[in-house]
């Protein structure tokens, strides 16, 4: 059962107590305070004839008039008092008494009042006085007897009225100590109940807590029960599993940053002691910082790099696409092999080669820049001899080719487009341009002699072939190359040939095939002899009529024909 469950049903039943012993609470006490009511106005009544007592006697002694208006003035008093004791005064038993005590003072006043009379009398009569004597010591006797009596009958009246208070005092205070002892019932198994549930719920709790905060987060308190110290010890449980948690990714980011700070210490020590140019600058184009290399390399102060703007030292022809550059990075787009020259304090030139990357968090750019001047210049001088090499091949009719294996990119040279009656525009520089326009016959074979080549299975490649021309005809094509470039694993990357049109030659190899084949074939005897007569060739013919063997004929003078006798 859950605890809130238990504490409601104990809340209940002692509220249930508690309400059924308020009334009786309030009854009690209510009784009290109207039987303690009854007592003042029993004591005012006993205090009133106590008062009459005293302003009769009074007046029986100096018989002033002074004393009988306050005998009547406490009368009324005594009256007022009788009538209030009858109109609240709700016990049954007292009403005779209250009665017999009404018909008393009645009594009492109605002699007093003759008293008052006949001593009036008394006064003014001057016969018969020992009579109005006698009259007024029997009325004073009657008198006494009734007050006397009317005292004892209030002074009976008070002590019953004492006696019910007491009695309705001790109802009350037993009341109270029922209610106190209720509440400490209540109190009591309440607080064993609490302990039950401290030592068996809260002890466990508190005892988990102490391991989980001394550091032990891999510690689970046991939650075998519904109520709100198992939720407790549960939810206690997935905190310390969050807490767990948090504390294995705080760890790893510890040791990440760790390693971070070291990659950066790394990084700073590189920065400051490698020979390649290095930097870091901000998107507003200042230095914030030089490594010793680049300070080396352009040959000015530090102070100098990281108080001006770094495009004040970008040779003037590069700025604008330096600038682009750096735009572009601030964009997201990483620089690969950008290139720029800068101007040294000593008046060179450098080319640079630079990696750049803009870092968001940090806001600045990292770069590392290569010196490329002395491949610049190579380079250069290559074109150059490059271009005498093409400009001597192309003048001797040969077209060039450049063939980028890796990209499929072909640079044909004006002579080779020219040659088959192409344009500059109209062969784009793919190498598939060429491939389509082998003749179909010939295509099978020049790929397979070109892929032998490539794999190395020959060691030259030099093939004849026929290329479609632009006005649909064919010319024949002796194709030459060689590979000038390889990868670190053998993996051919560029070739370099030439294309000679040999179709005019070949079309002289056509047409001495074909008269071979006619002076082979022909039935009538043919020789053929050098300028000075001398038999160089004859065909079968020839050596069938004339009977001559071909050895017999050759070398010799066709007059042998004539003789029949041989030289």
């Amino acid at each position: 059962m859950r605890v809130i469950k238990r504490l409601q049903i104990l809340s209940t039943s002692t509220i249930t107590a508690v309400i059924v012993l308020l009334p009786i609470l309030f009854w009690a006490f209510v009784h009290y305070q109207h039987e303690k009511n009854d007592y003042v106005l029993m004591d005012q009544l006993h205090h009133g004839f106590f008062d009459l007592t005293v302003f009769r006697d009074q007046y029986f002694l100096y018989r002033e008039e002074r004393a009988r208006g306050e005998w009547d003035i406490h009368k009324e008093i005594v009256n007022q008092v009788i009538d209030r004791i009858s109109a609240q005064h709700g016990h049954q038993e007292d009403e005779p008494v209250l009665k017999e005590l009404r018909r008393s003072f009645g009594e009492s006043a109605n002699i007093f009042q003759r008293i008052v009379e006949n001593s009036e009398s008394l006064k003014s009569v001057t016969d018969k006085r020992r009579i109005y004597e006698e009259l007024d010591h029997r009325l004073v006797s009657q008198l006494l007897l009734r007050s006397t009596k009317s005292l004892n009958l209030a002074s009976a009246l008070l002590d019953i009225s004492a006696q019910r208070v007491e009695k309705s005092y001790q109802y009350l205070v037993g009341i109270v100590c029922l209610f106190a002892l209720l509440l400490a019932l209540t109190t009591i198994l309440s607080s064993m109940r609490l302990s039950r549930l401290i030592n068996k719920r809260l002890l466990p709790l508190h005892q988990g807590a102490k391991r989980i905060a001394g550091g032990n987060l891999d510690y689970r308190i046991i939650c075998d029960g519904t109520d709100e110290f198992s939720e407790l010890a549960a939810s206690i449980n997935a905190m310390t599993a969050r807490l767990q948690t948090f504390t294995e990714q705080l760890q790893a980011e510890i040791v990440e940053r760790e390693r971070l700070a070291q990659e950066r210490e790394q990084y700073f020590r590189f920065f400051r002691l490698t020979t390649e140019p290095m930097c870091i600058a901000d998107p507003k184009g200042c230095f914030k910082q030089v490594n010793p290399a680049f300070i080396s390399l352009t040959g000015f102060d530090e102070s100098e790099l990281l108080t001006q703007p770094f495009i004040d030292f970008v040779f003037a022809e590069d700025r604008q696409k330096t600038e682009d550059e750096m735009t572009h990075q601030i964009l997201g787009q990483k620089s690969m092999a950008f290139e720029n020259r800068y101007l040294c304090k000593d008046g060179k030139l450098v080319y640079l080669s630079w990696t750049a990357y803009f870092d968001r968090v940090d806001g600045v750019t990292y770069a590392t820049a290569r010196d490329i001047t002395e491949r610049k210049h190579a380079e250069a001088q290559l074109a150059e001899s490059e271009f005498r090499w093409k400009f001597a091949i192309e003048g001797s009719g040969d077209g060039v080719w450049d063939w980028n294996i890796v990209t499929d990119e072909v640079n044909f040279s004006q002579r080779y487009k020219e040659m088959l009656g192409y344009s500059d525009e109209d062969i784009r520089a793919v190498k598939q341009e060429w491939a389509d326009r082998l003749h179909p016959d010939d295509r099978a074979d020049v790929t397979a002699m070109l892929q032998d080549y490539l794999l190395g299975q020959t060691s030259n490649y030099s093939i004849e072939f026929r290329m479609k021309c632009k006005d649909g005809s064919y010319k024949y094509i002796h194709a030459r190359g060689m590979l000038v470039s390889r990868s670190h694993d053998g993996k051919p990357l560029r070739m370099i040939g030439t294309h000679t049109d040999i179709t005019e030659r070949k079309q002289a190899q056509q047409k001495l095939q074909l008269a071979a084949s006619v002076f082979a074939n022909a039935r009538e005897g043919i020789m053929i002899t050098e300028t000075d007569g001398r038999i160089i060739e004859v065909n079968d013919a020839f050596v069938q009529i004339t009977g001559y063997s071909r050895e017999e004929a050759v070398s010799r003078n066709p007059r042998i024909l004539s003789s029949g006798i041989p030289w």
